[in-house]
């Protein structure tokens, strides 16, 4: 759930530490004692840490959220997303927020119930849970689920659901049969 706070509040403890060492290091050039030195800055950093954790943030999310594209998985280095991704997924478009990405690629119905089915197995869960007849979505319910990326489909598609992990992580997985297109919306802590 804080998994996006842990970099830019990382990067936010050593970038002042390092203050906080180098102005008690360098308190000559203040004319001030080393003790001073310290307390001064140590007590700017307490001030200054969650203003400077926000700018930190705002400015690292620009890179790691958003839109990305892939031609196959191998391309893929986020963890996150390739835990719940197909290996035979090709022409990836991955719309990633926190704690959510969506992801729309090319993959057969066969593949991609081969995929869902070994998740099943990989969590534990039977296989005679999962429902196996194919469900309509309708589009609209589609549309509403995506609202978040510029996709929409032009019929009615089959959805498959994926395993509900122990942490609460899942994914849901919508299949186009006339374009061997997948959409799938993931959750994640």
């Amino acid at each position: 759930m804080f998994w996006s706070m842990v970099l830019p509040f990382k990067i936010t403890f050593y970038l002042f530490l390092s203050i906080v060492i180098l102005v008690t290091i360098f308190k000559p050039f203040f004319n001030w004692s080393r003790t001073k030195s310290f307390v001064i800055s140590f007590f700017m950093t307490i001030v200054l840490f969650i203003p400077s954790c926000t700018g930190i943030q705002i400015i690292v999310d620009n890179y790691r959220f958003g839109e990305f594209k892939y031609n196959d998985y191998t391309e893929i280095k986020d963890l996150r997303i390739k835990y719940n991704l197909p290996q035979k997924a090709t022409e990836i478009t991955i719309y990633k927020s926190n704690p959510i990405y969506y992801a729309k690629y090319k993959i057969s119905k066969v593949d991609l119930d081969l995929y869902v089915d070994s998740l099943w197995i990989d969590e534990n869960q039977s296989l005679s849970i999962r429902d196996k007849a194919d469900k309509i979505v309708i589009k609209d319910n589609f549309n509403y689920q995506f609202k978040d990326t510029s996709w929409s489909v032009a019929q009615n598609i089959i959805i498959l659901d994926g395993p509900i992990s122990s942490n609460g992580a899942g994914s849901t997985y919508y299949f186009d049969h006339i374009n061997n297109m997948a959409y799938q919306y993931t959750c994640y802590w």
